[in-house]
């Protein structure tokens, strides 16, 4: 796993020790900021590191997802927030940099300021994509081939960065598994119950979100089928976990965990890599399912799988591709949100029955 190191404005020289010098084929990584993109960069990690250690600098909220992602060796938590400059900061986490001998920075997220870290380190070699007002910034500026009708989808993007961009781009994201399960789960480890895992949140918006009588529908199909069900997520969604539990016959209720806002990013990793099967929204869980390895069924409303593809050894991304959808908007503008509610519950237990068959992303 990567070593961590904290490093602030406050803390410009808190770097890890091991950090070699001399290591002049080391690769610094600014990050994407959302769970799911750092996921699907995960090939691309993958691939830079063939040719020398990599380092990533993310915000410390995805500092656990890159500890366990296999080709990083440190991880480098900042704490920047998004939408704001914050210069004197970016300077401080560039002098530290600066001092590392870094060969080359590959520049993930395409926003104007997230190229100022490598430029103002002096680092050589500053490659990223065609994005905000960046020339001078990077000297290495690339543009991703289209590969769906709305244009490059993320994984191709990060493909496009890449030394073997067709190495990377038939790929897999993979992570490093991760035990660190709240005490009060353990006995998930011995229990001989098939686990179904609910990720029903939507950070994004209520168009991303499978409605919560469905979650219920499936939830109980698998209890009666003799199954446990654990719902994961954040804090924002226990408003939508109750509804779920209401929703789920009082008998069956013991077997229905809720865990929303319970757990740290490594617990929720950590049940993912337990779960015999997986049913998600469109969300950064979802995509971490599938790099564990775990059958999961990713729900696509007002997104694209096209564009965002949960991507593993067993998946399976159902949409119902109604002519409005993908409209990409946070909440349904025609009111109905029909791409969702139109996504039968009996379609998903369906394809539950069946994951025995997954082999290969669809």
């Amino acid at each position: 796993m990567a070593s961590q190191s904290a490093l602030t404005a406050a803390q410009p020289s808190a770097w890890p020790r091991g950090l070699l010098l001399a290591d002049t084929n080391a690769c610094l990584l600014i990050g994407p900021q959302w769970l799911g993109d750092a996921v699907m960069a995960q090939p691309l990690v993958g691939d830079l590191a063939r040719s020398g250690p990599v380092d990533v600098v993310c915000l410390s909220s995805l500092a656990t997802v890159y500890a366990h992602m296999p080709g990083i060796r440190h991880v480098v938590p900042v704490d920047f927030q998004r939408g704001r400059l914050q210069w004197a900061s970016r300077r401080a986490v560039a002098a530290a940099c600066r001092s590392r001998g870094y060969a080359r920075a590959v520049v993930c997220p395409n926003s104007w300021k997230s190229a100022l870290i490598p430029w103002m380190a002096g680092i050589s070699s500053r490659c990223g994509l065609k994005g905000e007002w960046r020339y001078g910034l990077l000297n290495d500026i690339r543009e991703a081939p289209s590969d769906t009708p709305r244009g490059p989808s993320q994984p191709q993007q990060y493909a496009s960065l890449a030394d073997d961009p067709v190495r990377v781009r038939g790929a897999l994201p993979t992570l490093g598994p991760c035990t660190d399960l709240p005490a009060g789960l353990l006995t998930l480890q011995q229990a001989h119950m098939p686990l179904l895992v609910l990720c029903p949140g939507a950070a994004y918006g209520p168009a991303k979100q499978w409605p919560a009588a469905h979650f219920a529908t499936v939830a109980f199909h698998w209890i009666e089928e003799g199954g446990r069900v654990l719902l994961l997520g954040s804090a924002g969604d226990k408003a939508i976990e109750a509804r779920i539990i209401e929703l789920v016959p009082a008998a069956r209720r013991e077997r229905l965990w809720p865990l929303s806002g319970q757990t740290s990013l490594s617990e929720a990793m950590a049940i993912l890599s337990l779960a015999d099967a997986v049913v998600s929204n469109d969300s950064g869980l979802m995509h971490v399912g599938a790099a564990l390895g775990r059958p999961v069924i990713g729900l696509y409303g007002s997104t694209d799988p096209l564009h965002t593809p949960a991507r593993g050894p067993a998946v399976q991304l159902i949409s119902e591709g109604l002519s409005c959808s993908p409209c990409f908007e946070r909440s349904c503008p025609i009111k109905t949100t029909a791409c969702l509610e139109s996504l039968s519950p009996k379609r998903v237990i369906d394809r539950l029955s069946e994951r025995s068959t997954w082999s290969k992303p669809s």
